[in-house]
C-alpha cells in the first residue's frame, strides 16, 4: 500500500472515529435519567416502505421485505436500541445503549410486519443487582439470548464486559429484572478503545462465543473478532464491507456461520446497512494476512433512496423451512433519527 492511500486509510479511521465519538456524546447528553423499576412501555407504530420513491419495492438483494415500522414512546427511556434477538410467539428482545432490557411482541399479519405490543423495559442489573449508574456503565452494545433455555449475554463498551444472565423470558417480564450470574471481562479488550467495544456478540453451535468489536482494528484494517470458550479466547481479524463497522451478528447456521450487519455513515451519503455472511470455520484457517473474501459473502445493501437509519441490531426467526430476519436501529435519542424496525426474508442463493 501506497503512502497516499495509507494516509487515506487513516484519515479515513480518524473521521469514523471522530464520528462516533460525537454520537456517543450526543446520546450521553440527550438520554434521560435512569428509572430503576419494571415497567410496561407503551409503543405507537407507523408504517414504512422499503423504498419510499418507489412503493413496489419489495426486495434488495437476498432480502424480500416483509415489512417495517417506525417506533415511538412517551417513555423517555426509550431508544438507543443497540442488540435484538428473537423468540417464540413474536415475542422480540432487545437491549439499550443506556442500559435497559425492552421487550415487545410483533404484530403479524399474513406473514407481514405491521404492528407491535406488549411493551416491557427495565434496567439491565449488574452481579450485585444494581442498574448502572451512568452511561458509561450501562453502554449496552450487543446480545445473545436463547429463548430455549433463557440464557442470555450482554456485551458493553467503555467498560468493556460481559455479563451474563439464565432463565430470561420476554413473556415473563420478572425475570428482566434479575442480577447477573456472572461478568467477564476478558484481557484480550483490555486495550480497545473505550467506544470500540464487543458490539456483536453470537453464540455459535457449540456453545463458544463470538464477539466482534466495532472498532478495534489491526494492522490488516481486521475487526477483532474474539472467540470465547469457557476460560479460553482466541482472536480472529473480520474485514467489514469497505466503509463499515460491524454492529450486530447473529449465528445464521450450524456450527459456525454468522449474518452480520455493518453500518457506514457520510454527510452526503447518509447511512448505508451492509449484511453478509461470514463463515468463522473458513476465516480460521486464513494466514494473518489473509484477504476474508473467500469467508465472507454480502447479501443485501440498504442505502438511499431506501428508508435505512443506524442498524445496530439482528435477529432471526425460522418458521416453515423459511428464514426471516429483523433488523434495528439506534436512534441516538437523536430527534433526526428514528427507532426502525424491519422484517426481511432471506432467499436462497
Amino acid at each position: 500500500m501506497g503512502d497516499n492511500m495509507k494516509r487515506a486509510k487513516t484519515r479515513y479511521y480518524v473521521v469514523a472515529a471522530t464520528f462516533a465519538v460525537l454520537l456517543a456524546a450526543v446520546a450521553y447528553a440527550l438520554a434521560p435519567a435512569r428509572d430503576a423499576a419494571l415497567a410496561p412501555l407503551q409503543l405507537t407504530t407507523a408504517l414504512v416502505a422499503l423504498n419510499p420513491d418507489d412503493p413496489a419495492q419489495l426486495s434488495v438483494g437476498r432480502l424480500r421485505y416483509m415489512g417495517g415500522l417506525v417506533l415511538k414512546s412517551t417513555n423517555d427511556s426509550f431508544g438507543g436500541l443497540s442488540g435484538l434477538r428473537a423468540g417464540a410467539n413474536g415475542r422480540m428482545l432487545a437491549i439499550s445503549d443506556t442500559g435497559y432490557w425492552v421487550a415487545f411482541t410483533t404484530v403479524e399479519r399474513d406473514g407481514r410486519l405491521v404492528g407491535v405490543s406488549d411493551g416491557i423495559i427495565t434496567p439491565i442489573l449488574d452481579a450485585a443487582g444494581k442498574p448502572p449508574v451512568d452511561k458509561e456503565a450501562g453502554d449496552a452494545e450487543g446480545l445473545e439470548w436463547d429463548p430455549a433455555t433463557g440464557d442470555a449475554v450482554v456485551s458493553f463498551e467503555q467498560d468493556h464486559r460481559l455479563q451474563f444472565y439464565r432463565g430470561i423470558d420476554p413473556a415473563n417480564p420478572a425475570t428482566l429484572a434479575q442480577a447477573a450470574t456472572q461478568v467477564r471481562r476478558d484481557p484480550a479488550t483490555a486495550k480497545w478503545p473505550d467506544n470500540a467495544g464487543g458490539e456483536s456478540v453470537a453464540r455459535s453451535g457449540d456453545g463458544t462465543l463470538a464477539v466482534i468489536s466495532e472498532d478495534a482494528i489491526d494492522n490488516y484494517g481486521r475487526h477483532d473478532l474474539l472467540l470465547i470458550d469457557g476460560d479460553a479466547t482466541r482472536r480472529l481479524g473480520y474485514v467489514s464491507p469497505k466503509g463499515t463497522r460491524p454492529t450486530d451478528a447473529v449465528l445464521l447456521a450450524a456450527p459456525d456461520t454468522l449474518l452480520i450487519v455493518n453500518r457506514s455513515y457520510s454527510p452526503l451519503g447518509g447511512v448505508t446497512a451492509v449484511l453478509e455472511i461470514l463463515d468463522i470455520g473458513a476465516l480460521a484457517k486464513l494466514p494473518d494476512s489473509g484477504v476474508a473474501g473467500t469467508a465472507q459473502q454480502q447479501i443485501a445493501r440498504l442505502a438511499k433512496p431506501l428508508t435505512v437509519d443506524n442498524m445496530e441490531g439482528i435477529a432471526l426467526r425460522r418458521e416453515g423451512g423459511r428464514t426471516f430476519v429483523y433488523l434495528v436501529s439506534d436512534d441516538n435519542f437523536n430527534p433526526l433519527q428514528r427507532t426502525i424496525l424491519f422484517k426481511f426474508e432471506l432467499l436462497p442463493e
